[in-house]
């Protein structure tokens, strides 16, 4: 049995759109940063990094809400919210101080 195009198509957009929206903000971000500071190469590079270490998260984040949606239906609004706020309360707590 073959999926459908609009199920890879409804997986693919949210992980695309969340690639191109951290990497917009890197590309605006950096070169502002590197007029302050004096780096812009620099600023731009490290943006770019550190923006992109957020797509794993936000990928996972994506694929439980998808993978809720898809097996309990009913249920996928509260458990989208819960894992969204699990991954908050987990990085509050395993952040250094």
């Amino acid at each position: 049995m073959s999926r459908p195009r609009w199920v890879v198509s409804q997986v693919l957009s949210p992980w695309l759109t969340a690639a191109g929206l951290l990497l917009l903000f890197a590309l605006s971000v950096g070169p502002t940063a590197g007029q302050v500071l004096g780096d812009t190469a620099g600023q731009l590079r490290g943006l770019t990094g550190a923006v992109l270490a957020q797509l794993p998260g936000i990928m996972v984040i994506g694929g439980c809400v998808t993978a809720a949606v898809g097996v309990l239906p009913r249920w996928s609004v509260p458990l989208s919210w819960s894992v969204l706020l699990g991954s908050v309360l987990l990085a509050r707590c395993s952040a250094r101080p």
